[in-house]
């Protein structure tokens, strides 16, 4: 009862209200005249029409108070859509402008970034070379190979590829074109079958005979990235090195990772540099493992990281029962 009288209360916003209390207060006035009239009427006979008048001005009364209250719930109903999508508007509004803001920065900080610490380095070197400080090639390759390692691999290092933003496909098709064959789990790359029938039955869509699409988070896909990125790294700097070939695949609870080349073995005692190191950190941050060894036509990298195996239609099904797609 007190939420039907909070709920008329709140009808005083509406810029019909005067109108309506208007015609109520007119509509009661004359059911309570006539039924004054016919209760005083000469004719005793016409009391019947005083109740059925009576009766019909009740049911008629609730139906306008029942009307009234459903007004007001599509009132309230309203106003809280109105107040979500301002609230949506000024969230879009405010990522907007931090958007702008981070591409700001970013492009100042890579500005600065190559400015004040590569051309330095540029410079220094190209002048040693005109200067004829330094003629031999094997230095000069040194020197070219050191600037990449401490400067250009460390600030890249920050930096997010925006292919994988699209998917681990994408991101290594594009990383490694020219550079590396690539096999990847069907499960993973756009051949695969979302499955939308999992989770919307009701759209009656005939089952695909396709593997389902499994689903990569976001840091799980760029971990993946970076170990294909620093091993093809590795692997180019072999001057012998002619093919490389990555697989990235899944079986059981794990994901594999494999980059081979035909480059020299390596030798006993060798000291890893700073890409293996790269590699081990991201590794060890998903409890995976890591090993490097010769083989029979040249050197593999393999990695191993726990996966639990989850389909892209399960990953919306929860996130949809979870209330909406805002993870």
């Amino acid at each position: 009862m007190s939420h039907s009288l909070y709920l008329l209360r709140r009808l005083k916003g509406d810029r019909t209200y005067k109108y309506r209390i208007s015609a109520f207060v007119v509509f009661v006035s004359m059911q309570l005249f006539t039924s004054l009239v016919l209760h005083f009427h000469e004719n005793g006979q016409l009391r019947y029409l005083e109740i059925l008048n009576i009766v019909v001005g009740i049911v008629i009364a609730c139906v306008f108070i029942i009307g009234a209250i459903d007004l007001s719930k599509r009132n309230i109903h309203f106003e809280n859509v109105k107040n979500e999508r301002i609230e949506i508007e000024s969230k879009f509004e405010n990522s907007q402008d931090q958007l702008f803001r981070i591409d700001s920065e970013t492009r100042e900080e890579v500005g600065a970034w190559l400015h004040g610490t590569l051309q330095p380095q540029l410079t220094r070197l190209a002048k040693e070379i005109r200067t004829q400080e330094v003629t031999d090639l094997d230095r000069i390759a040194l020197r070219v190979d050191e600037i990449g390692e401490k400067f250009v691999r460390t600030y890249s290092h920050s930096l997010y590829p925006p292919a994988l933003m699209v998917s681990l496909e994408v991101g290594l098709e594009t990383l490694l074109e020219g550079r590396a064959t690539l096999v990847l789990d069907e499960r993973l790359t756009n051949a695969a079958s979302v499955g939308f029938d999992i989770w919307s039955p009701g759209l009656g869509m005939p089952e695909s005979s396709r593997e389902l699409r499994l689903h990569l988070g976001g840091e799980y896909a760029f971990a993946v990235y970076r170990i294909v990125e620093e091993a093809v790294a590795n692997a180019e700097k072999k001057p012998s090195t002619s093919a490389i070939s990555v697989s990235v695949c899944i079986a059981g609870d794990a994901l594999h990772i494999s980059v081979r080349d035909n480059g020299e073995l390596i030798p006993e005692n060798v000291n890893f540099g700073l890409g293996l190191s790269v590699i081990d950190s991201f590794v060890q941050s998903f409890d995976g493992t890591m090993s490097i060894g010769n083989i029979a036509d040249g050197v593999e990298l393999a990695a191993s990281l726990p996966y639990r195996q989850e389909t892209v239609a399960e990953m919306l099904l929860k996130r949809f029962q979870g209330g909406g797609l805002s993870e």
